[in-house]
């Protein structure tokens, strides 16, 4: 069986106030490619399709023309979307229906049907959306967290070993946080983290989601991978990014993996990349060596010692007049950086890139050590909505 991986699209993000249209459409086309060139069985997008429970027009018209263009690419083809946290799992069902007449099954939540999708002569794929840490079964035993979800995945792995009598390979996808936050960027540091061991045992691939990092483990003759955001979606994510292709012979044997790179149209750039200057050092070296075609994302470091003067984003803002680069953060050399652990100060910076849900997400988890439930972000970006709709009023 030979499948396609990927996950964390984020379509509609907001990037330091910045669309991204153009970047995600990019992003498409060279999955659509990819499809046509390697044809696979299957297609996974393993969670958060898109970056808020109500994603904006353009970014449903980027999903949808994406999906048509995938089927009719690759008609034979699965293609299989689980819910992520950022996304709604009501709003994605509402059009399961229609979008199984293309080949497309969309897993939303604990139906059992709708888990384990058979690919007929090829194999199994165990489809898991992202679940609240609460929502995992309780058992007769009220054993820990950790041991509630692997009971959970593993009755699914038990359920495919019983009707896969012709030894076809096994795939599960999940968007959960597994490993340990040495694994994570800044901007995945509050997730939940479990055990590996928690999804079981009998997949030959596991597909995850969640983490926006490429992250590769192989527990046995199995791989789990996080195939990592096709964008990065902080200046704190690694610069490369890639689809992961999937090829198995044959259940028990090791997959082998390909990483089909994603070139950016849009890279994000530190500048200076090291030995910070002071603030007029940095504008003079700006405006000298930064090529004005060049087309980025700017984060700004300066050396503090001497401070930043108050008037210093409008310097830098005529500073980069002419050029193609889009300014985004100015940060002091002495900046903390590394995974953090508690709560921290919510800076300007995070204000401009991330939704509210997200800095209510990671208060949440620094107060209470868990993940924020699905029903909480709903709720926020419901408020957030109305807000900007009486703005616009």
């Amino acid at each position: 069986m030979k499948i396609i991986h990927t996950a964390d699209w984020h379509l509609g993000q907001l990037f330091y106030g910045y669309e991204r249209i153009d970047e995600h459409r990019h992003i498409a086309r060279c999955l659509i490619d990819a499809v046509a060139s390697h044809q696979p069985d299957a297609l996974i997008v393993a969670g958060d399709v898109f970056n808020t429970p109500n994603p904006s027009i353009a970014a449903l018209g980027i999903y949808n023309e994406t999906m048509m263009e995938l089927h009719e690419t690759a008609p034979a083809m699965k293609i299989i979307v689980t819910a992520g946290n950022h996304d709604s799992a009501s709003r994605l069902e509402v059009s399961s229906q229609l979008w199984r007449h293309f080949n497309l099954e969309i897993v939303t939540g604990l139906i059992p049907e709708g888990r384990i999708i058979e690919i007929p002569g090829k194999g199994y794929i165990a489809a898991i959306p992202y679940i609240y840490e609460g929502n995992y079964p309780e058992d007769e035993n009220e054993h820990h967290s950790d041991e509630r979800i692997r009971l959970f995945h593993q009755k699914i792995l038990d359920d495919i070993t019983a009707i896969n009598a012709d030894g076809l390979p096994v795939v599960m996808t999940a968007h959960i946080a597994v490993s340990d936050k040495s694994s994570a960027t800044l901007s995945d540091r509050y997730l939940s983290y479990h055990p590996l061991s928690s999804m079981g045992e009998g997949y030959d691939y596991l597909a995850l989601g969640h983490i926006h990092k490429s992250v590769t483990m192989q527990p046995g003759n199995a791989i789990a991978r996080y195939s990592g955001s096709p964008l990065s979606v902080s200046f704190d994510e690694e610069p490369t990014h890639s689809f992961t292709l999937i090829d198995i012979a044959k259940h028990g044997l090791k997959p082998e993996i390909t990483l089909l790179e994603l070139p950016a149209i849009r890279p994000l750039e530190t500048f200076p990349e090291d030995c910070p200057a002071d603030f007029d050092e940095t504008l003079r070296l700006l405006e000298k060596n930064l090529p004005a075609d060049h087309d980025c994302y700017l984060r700004v470091t300066v050396n503090c010692n001497d401070g930043i003067p108050g008037n210093a984003k409008i310097r830098l803002a005529e500073a980069l007049g002419g050029k193609k680069a889009r300014f985004c953060l100015l940060t002091p050399a002495t900046a903390a950086s590394g995974i953090e652990t508690g709560f921290r100060r919510i800076t300007r910076e995070d204000i401009s890139v991330k939704e509210p849900s997200d800095l209510a997400a990671e208060y949440y988890s620094a107060r209470f050590g868990s993940e924020m439930p699905q029903e909480y972000f709903e709720i926020i970006d419901d408020i957030t909505r109305e807000i900007d709709s009486d703005r616009e009023q």
